[in-house]
């Protein structure tokens, strides 16, 4: 090899040397572009992981400020926001009120209405007609072709742990109250992930699991489709109807009922069996056998209480498939329930929670949950209509709240009122008043009884007397705000 060969080498060497280094640093470079984007993204993930989101039915909604408040370590959820993402209309105001008070709302799909007021331990859902929405002039919800089983606007009452609330003129709900009142499923596995999916999203979804559950059809009732949120189908084969579990896929009720009705507020099935009517709980536990009653409605969630008809004739029972009251009343609850506006009676056939009226041949009286006969029936009515000639100040009345002092219940007899406490279970003012009804000024309700001509404050006659059986209290709105929620 000649010097030139040899210099020749040297520098190919040198040049090959360079580019290695160069493709090794390069390399060198890239893997660090690399783990910094690897480590980019792993922060970015990471600082997006630690910021609450909320998605309705896959697609992510914008939380706003107001949307969450946390008080006394619960999470509650700004009503109105809420309805908007989930297809819900709001309306300010009581429902079937002319009003706009802040204080309560209703919330309106199409097939139920959403009745809430601040400060109360429920909230009232109302079944309504369905609302035609697609081209055949049918009822859809998701999919399918939806029907409505209840009477028009045929009330249910749910009621809830923590009482709706009033924070800054926005009316707030437990978060997780959200289930019953929307009729939602939600999922808050991962932290500061909210996932919600709507009943038309539920129901298209478990459409799809039919085959693999061995069924053809679920049965297309607004009511029964309400089911679905909780993991549980009413399913139909050859015009019988059973229950399922979606999830374990384990019959609740086998297929051989002529109809199924589920009960949201409790949570229970009211099943029809050759003309008569039972009662089955969430897991398939009879608590009615159908072999007695034509009818089974709810009449209270929180006490197991239900509306029982044989005949033309109703009682009571309790869960354990027991007689509160027999089947023997014309009535149970007292239809006239609406001539008293004002009293805001939620509930007509348990009065306070506690007292359920009867009518039995054109008499009325009053029973406890528990089945005590409290009142004979031989009174002629509850409440004082004030007449067109009477002031125009006279309220009428059925209850005299507690903020008098008393559950007090009008009874009537013979064209004269008296007062039953339903907190000492005893009649505290017999029936020899004219009169008995409220007048409200700037703001301040008082109630009044009329006994020979006189004028009597009943909070002063109760106070006098020593008849008051409800200490008064005074409920404030305390909400220690906290931007910073962690599901």
């Amino acid at each position: 090899m000649n010097l030139e060969e040899s210099n020749d080498f040297v520098e190919r060497q040198r040049k090959n040397d360079s580019r290695k280094k160069v493709i090794i640093g390069s390399i060198i470079f890239c893997a660090f572009i690399v783990v910094l984007l690897v480590f980019l993204i792993i922060f970015i993930r990471y600082r997006d992981s630690l910021k609450l989101k909320m998605y309705v039915d896959g697609r992510e909604v914008n939380i706003k400020s107001t949307l969450f408040q946390e008080v006394d370590g619960i999470t509650y959820i700004n009503i109105r926001e809420l309805a908007t993402m989930v297809g819900y209309e709001y309306k300010r105001g009581e429902y079937l009120k002319y009003s706009e008070d802040i204080e309560s709302c209703y919330l309106v799909n199409n097939f139920e209405t959403v009745a809430i007021t601040a400060d109360t331990d429920s909230f009232v859902k109302y079944i309504t007609p369905a609302v035609v929405e697609d081209k055949n002039n049918k009822a859809v919800l998701g999919n399918i072709e939806v029907s409505v089983k209840s009477d028009d606007d045929m009330a249910e009452i749910y009621k809830i742990e923590n009482p709706i609330k009033l924070i800054d003129n926005i009316l707030y709900m437990d978060f997780n109250t959200i289930v019953d009142m929307f009729n939602l499923q939600v999922n808050t596995s991962s932290a500061n992930r909210i996932y919600i999916y709507t009943l038309p999203t539920i129901v298209n979804n478990v459409i799809k699991q039919l085959p693999s559950l061995g069924y053809k059809d679920i049965d297309g009732t607004y009511e029964n489709l309400r089911a679905l949120i909780y993991g549980i189908a009413i399913v139909g084969k050859d015009n019988y109807y059973g229950i399922v579990n979606i999830s374990t896929r384990e019959e609740i009720a086998g297929t051989k009922y002529s109809e199924i009705v589920f009960v949201q507020n409790v949570k229970e099935f009211l099943i029809t069996a050759e003309n008569t009517v039972g009662l089955l709980s969430r897991e398939g536990n009879t608590i009615i056998r159908p072999t007695e009653y034509d009818e089974i409605s709810v009449l209270d969630q929180v006490n197991g209480l239900y509306q029982v008809k044989k005949g033309r004739y109703y009682g009571v029972l309790n869960r354990a498939g027991e007689v509160v009251v027999y089947v023997e009343n014309n009535q149970v609850g007292y239809k006239d329930v609406k001539k008293f506006t004002d009293d805001n009676i939620e509930n007509p056939k348990l009065l306070f929670n506690s007292i359920i009226p009867v009518e039995k041949d054109g008499k009325f009286g009053l029973y406890d949950s528990e089945g005590t006969e409290l009142l004979k029936t031989v009174y002629d009515g509850f409440g004082y209509s004030t007449k067109t000639t009477d002031s125009l100040n006279e309220e009428s009345r059925m209850i005299i709240p507690e903020s008098v002092g008393i559950k007090g219940i009008i009874i009537v007899q013979k064209d004269l009122y008296g007062i039953f406490d339903a907190e000492s279970k005893s009649i505290i003012i017999p029936c020899v008043s004219t009169k008995i009804y409220s007048v409200t000024k700037s703001g301040k309700t008082t109630y009044y009884m009329e006994y020979n001509d006189e004028q009597i404050d009943i909070s002063e006659h109760l106070e006098k007397n020593n008849l008051k059986t409800v200490k008064s209290t005074n409920i404030s709105n305390v909400a220690d705000v906290d931007d910073e929620l962690d599901f």
